[in-house]
């Protein structure tokens, strides 16, 4: 007979996996990547913000885009760069209404920085600031607080859609994994 909690940690794992799944080709549906990626790739600095797990998943993003090799900035860190006209600024809240999220995007907007906005929130503050929209559609159902409490399913989703991104930013640059580790930190 197998343990409860393993039983359990399956069922959550492949609740988790499938509404991922789900989610993300919905995202793919509705939102631009090419765009995206373009206007990533021609910034002069990309500047990265989220709070709370919102915000570690978009360090992970960060992270992942000095890999390979482009200018990225988490803002809250102790070193950061000004925000400019030709920079780009990624703020990740699901809720589209954080209020710290808010105000820098609007701050983003009169300093004239193309803002990509990535929420489950499509009516949000955040949403209708966005120069560049990236919509997660979180389907909620009755397992959502037990399997996936505060956030969870849309956390997730970010990170493995960023993730992909990363991958498909990877390919179109032609770097390696090789190339990346040359970029990775040499101080561990």
């Amino acid at each position: 007979m197998q343990c409860k909690s393993k039983d359990f940690i399956r069922d959550v794992v492949n609740y988790l996996t499938e509404k991922i799944k789900v989610q993300i080709e919905k995202a793919l549906e509705e939102n631009s990547v090419e765009e995206l990626v373009n206007t990533l790739l021609k910034a002069r600095k990309i500047h990265v913000y989220g709070m709370g797990r919102s915000g570690l998943v978009s360090k992970a993003f960060a992270m992942r885009l000095v890999h390979l090799g482009l200018d990225v900035i988490v803002l809250d860190e102790t070193i950061t760069y000004p925000l400019t006209r030709s920079d780009v600024f990624i703020l990740v809240s699901g809720s589209g209404s954080t209020s710290s999220v808010v105000r820098l995007a609007k701050i983003a907007k009169k300093i004239g920085a193309h803002l990509v906005a990535i929420t489950s929130n499509k009516e949000s503050e955040l949403s209708k600031l966005a120069d560049t929209l990236i919509y997660l559609p979180v389907e909620t159902d009755e397992l959502k607080p037990k399997y996936a409490p505060m956030g969870t399913l849309f956390e997730d989703s970010v990170l493995i859609f960023l993730d992909a991104l990363v991958a498909y930013i990877m390919d179109t640059l032609g770097e390696s994994e090789y190339t990346m580790k040359r970029r990775h930190s040499s101080l561990e």
